[in-house]
């Protein structure tokens, strides 16, 4: 079982410039959305229950938590994410050479696993 499907993963934060750069609505409270597995198959449905978006050095600890990546420092969570942003697969995906700073504007998404 997977941590959305458990339950233990009930949060999520991207970058806003991917939304900006593909042209794409922000989620939406209320939006649903269909999670697949490693092989493309669904397993579960979420529901959007939360969007902010905020500077990076503001993600907070709850929602830190909520990812449930097992972060337990703020410090040591943005220092993993700032590395896959700054990765060659998410600027050759992005398609911008984009500085991640404390300042960085991202997504936070909060959602529920539907019955």
């Amino acid at each position: 079982m997977s941590a959305v499907e458990s339950g233990e993963k009930t949060a999520t934060t991207s970058l806003l410039a991917e939304y900006q750069a593909f042209g794409e609505a922000l989620p939406a409270v209320g939006d649903r959305g269909v999670v697949v597995d490693s092989d493309n198959q669904p397993t579960c449905v979420i529901e959007v229950t939360d969007v902010q978006v905020v500077p990076l050095k503001d993600v907070s600890r709850a929602h830190i938590t909520a990812e449930g990546e097992g972060f337990d420092d703020p410090g040591q969570w943005r220092a993993a994410h700032r590395e896959f942003w700054d990765s060659a697969e998410v600027r050759e995906h992005i398609g911008e050479d984009l500085e991640i700073s404390e300042s960085t504007l991202v997504v936070l998404e909060r959602f529920r696993t539907l019955p």
